[in-house]
């Protein structure tokens, strides 16, 4: 659904006392457009008798960007009316495809974005490795090796990528199915079983403009790397621009066995061996939490059901990336083993190129355990972790800023009520990137240093706002499944070293 939310005016709003240097009017609320996905007509019907709730259609939420969808592969010229503003939605729960969508124009009824909302494509295929769509979709743009004498194209001034064209992507995980969750009892371990399916155990390149898929990384029992690729890849990617460039150059992506995969991104798109997929990437599993036996038998596994997050410090780059049953956020744990929760901070010393995939993947034994202690205390390694408590889970997205990582926990009570009631305690947690040093207790030598209640229930994705110390400094803004909305003072960013003070044009 598209809903009339207002226009944004520069200047100051007279209506209200305060002075702003813009703002937002009122919208009229009205529906732009409904669209139904075309995978899930024959579904419609099952609405009038889904309850108690079986069946979910469109649960995913949507992605949105501008971007230059060229008019061919040897259009070099940015015409203004190639420019589109693009949805793509997956459905989550409701089922295995992709959708996307021209929304530039809404008065449009023809012409290169019409009629309004006018159908880009939709990626549903049952030959495709795809479970329940639940990452969300990353729009960027990355380098595509063009033909012989086209030239640079790729907008950079500092290195000479040869034959090089930009092209539009959405990229997202491979999906969710309970059968590729180690922690489920569904979940279906041999490659020679029947009930085997290649589903979910993937990550996806697709064209912005055809969504036909450029590049992909999927299980593989004759690779190295990719016969590791066993579990589901539900959580949205982290891709990332190392050198500014404005085109991609790594995604990182954690999958529910606990694995965290790297995809080297940053040398030209080239399908060297004819096969429809670029296969000039690098990819493999940069880090593994292990898994540990609970009573009764069997593992458990630490899954990542959400997006690492990333910062440059001190000129390396640092990933922040924690474990939770987000399947399963009820889980009590075993009090008798340690298959508690943990949140991993990593540097990543070798991004791009021929070491960016370690021969074996990294583990807790590279990092310090800080989970008794104020902060790192060894810094010769590749970063730190800290353990939650029993059943605590980390289930929402993270931040960096301000030097400080920003992410929440649950902890659910003792199991006996609904999960859709509003109960369990959920917690903020903000600590400093390097050191791990709690910022609401720095001298305190265990978690709650680094934690702090915020409200009843499941948390949401923690929410920063930017003002100066005078009108109140920065703030985590947090709600709750009980409907609490939660304010916590956050770290001020520190003072500019160097700021402009006025300048002098002369024309």
């Amino acid at each position: 659904h598209t809903i009339e939310a207002g226009d944004f005016n520069a200047g100051d709003n007279l209506a209200t006392p305060e002075i702003e240097n813009g703002y937002y009017d009122l919208g009229s609320g009205n529906e732009h457009f409904a669209y139904i996905p075309s995978f899930l007509l024959d579904k419609l019907k099952l609405i009038p008798r889904n309850y108690p709730r079986s069946e979910y259609y469109v649960d995913g939420s949507p992605s949105g960007a501008d971007a230059w969808l060229a008019s061919s592969p040897t259009d070099t010229t940015k015409d203004p009316s190639e420019w589109t503003t693009v949805l793509v939605a997956g459905m989550r729960q409701g089922g295995d495809g992709y959708l996307a969508l021209d929304v530039t124009d809404p008065t449009a009824t023809s012409g290169p974005h019409g009629p309004y909302p006018k159908l880009l494509w939709e990626l549903y295929d049952p030959a495709i490795p795809l479970g329940e769509t639940w990452s969300e979709p990353i729009i960027t743009r990355i380098k595509v090796k063009a033909q012989a004498g086209f030239g640079d194209h790729c907008g950079t001034n500092t290195l000479d990528d040869g034959d090089c064209r930009e092209q539009w992507v959405a990229i997202f995980g491979g999906g969710f199915r309970s059968e590729a969750d180690p922690n489920l009892p569904t979940y279906v371990s041999s490659p020679a079983s029947a009930s085997w399916s290649d589903d979910s155990k993937a990550i996806f390149v697709v064209a912005l403009d055809t969504g036909q898929i450029l590049a992909q990384v999927a299980y593989d029992p004759t690779d190295a790397q990719l016969q590791q690729m066993v579990y589901a890849l539900p959580s949205t990617p982290a891709v990332l621009d190392l050198d500014f460039d404005g085109f991609a150059d790594l995604l990182y992506i954690g999958d529910t066995g606990g694995q965290l995969w790297k995809w080297d991104m940053s040398a030209i798109g080239e399908d060297v061996d004819n096969d429809g997929l670029f296969d000039t990437w690098r990819a493999g599993v940069l880090f593994r939490t292990p898994p540990q036996a609970v009573s009764g038998g069997g593992l458990h596994h630490r899954s990542i059901f959400f997006s690492p997050v990333a910062t440059f410090l001190s000129g390396e780059l640092v990933l922040g990336f924690a474990t939770g049953e987000r399947t399963d956020i009820g889980y009590q744990g075993d009090p008798s083993r340690d298959d508690n929760n943990r949140f991993y901070v990593l540097r990543d010393l070798n991004p791009t190129g021929a070491s960016s995939i370690p021969a074996a993947p990294y583990g807790e034994s590279d990092l310090t355990d800080i989970t008794g202690f104020t902060s790192d205390f060894d810094l010769t390694d590749l970063g730190y972790y800290f353990v939650a408590e029993d059943a605590e889970k980390f289930i929402t997205n993270h931040a960096a800023f301000g030097g400080v990582f920003i992410t929440t926990s649950y902890l659910p009570d003792d199991g006996t009520g609904s999960i859709c009631d509003a109960d369990g305690q959920a917690f903020a947690h903000v600590f400093d990137i390097a050191t791990g040093q709690g910022f609401f207790d720095p001298v305190s030598s265990s978690n709650q240093g680094r934690r702090v209640t915020s409200g009843l229930g499941v948390p949401s994705d923690p929410r920063i706002t930017v003002s100066s110390s005078i009108d109140g400094g920065v703030k985590i803004l947090l709600k709750s499944s009980a409907g609490q909305l939660v304010t916590i003072d956050a770290p001020d960013l520190a003072p500019e070293a160097v700021k402009q003070v006025y300048w002098r044009q002369r024309f």
